[in-house]
């Protein structure tokens, strides 16, 4: 079965269509629009689904991009080819109709960031019925289009394709603690859900001993007021 997601090509704002075949065996291939970073993908993704309890397949994936004229896909094509293949790969069941746009870039955490992208050439209303960028994205060229929602995270985009419910944005204006800054530190939690309409499973977590603020699977919450985790959260 050929699975199809689509996503805006940061150097000329064009509508990228990508295709995607998930098949016996195991290879990654990209066609179309190819950076020499491509054959990175599936080492990038496999460590940003691992935290969250997914994985690359071991399967053969064959992604064809269209149109396959242009600059080179990037790190923004980063979402539209995770989401494409948790779904094809069945990890992922709910997939709404219509087509979908998905831009942003993946870090090892799951985390959804923004990649300079040019100004889309054309309004994306009559292009697609839904869509999750990063928020910045979403302010910039996206606000008036309430089928395109903002996410800051993978397990939110999980969220809102299985229940339709967009993501808020949280805030992350820091706060003073008592305690002076120091080095990241990471920790694994457990989690019982549902936290964020997310699912109970374990996820990682970084605290930014600067702002006190713990960069997370579900968004930023102040450590003054969650003295573990977070609501539902357990230290390992």
């Amino acid at each position: 079965m050929i699975y199809d997601v689509y996503t805006l090509a940061a150097k000329d704002g064009a509508w990228i269509q990508v295709q995607l075949a998930i098949q016996p065996g195991y290879r990654f291939q990209w066609s179309g629009r190819k950076d020499r970073r491509s054959q990175e993908w599936p080492q990038r993704l496999h460590a940003a689904f691992r935290g969250q309890g997914w994985k690359w397949p071991a399967r053969r994936i064959t992604a064809m991009a269209r149109p396959a004229e242009g600059p080179p896909l990037g790190n923004e094509a980063d979402l539209a080819l995770a989401v494409g293949v948790l779904r094809g790969s069945g990890q992922w069941g709910a997939w709404p109709e219509g087509r979908g746009l998905l831009v942003g870039q993946l870090d090892l955490h799951g985390a959804v960031h923004p990649v300079p992208t040019t100004a889309p050439r054309e309004s994306t209303a009559a292009e697609f019925a839904w869509g999750c960028v990063p928020w910045e994205l979403k302010h910039t060229h996206f606000s008036a289009e309430a089928h395109i929602v903002g996410v800051s995270h993978l397990l939110e985009v999980e969220g809102y394709l299985r229940t339709g419910q967009a993501p808020k944005e949280l805030p992350r204006t820091p706060r003073p603690l008592d305690w002076g800054p120091s080095a990241f530190v990471a920790a694994v939690g457990r989690f019982n859900g549902p936290v964020g309409g997310c699912r109970s499973g374990r996820a990682s977590r970084v605290l930014d001993g600067s702002s006190g603020y713990w960069e997370n699977a579900i968004g930023t919450c102040a450590l003054a007021n969650e003295p573990a985790l977070g609501p539902g959260w357990a230290l390992d």
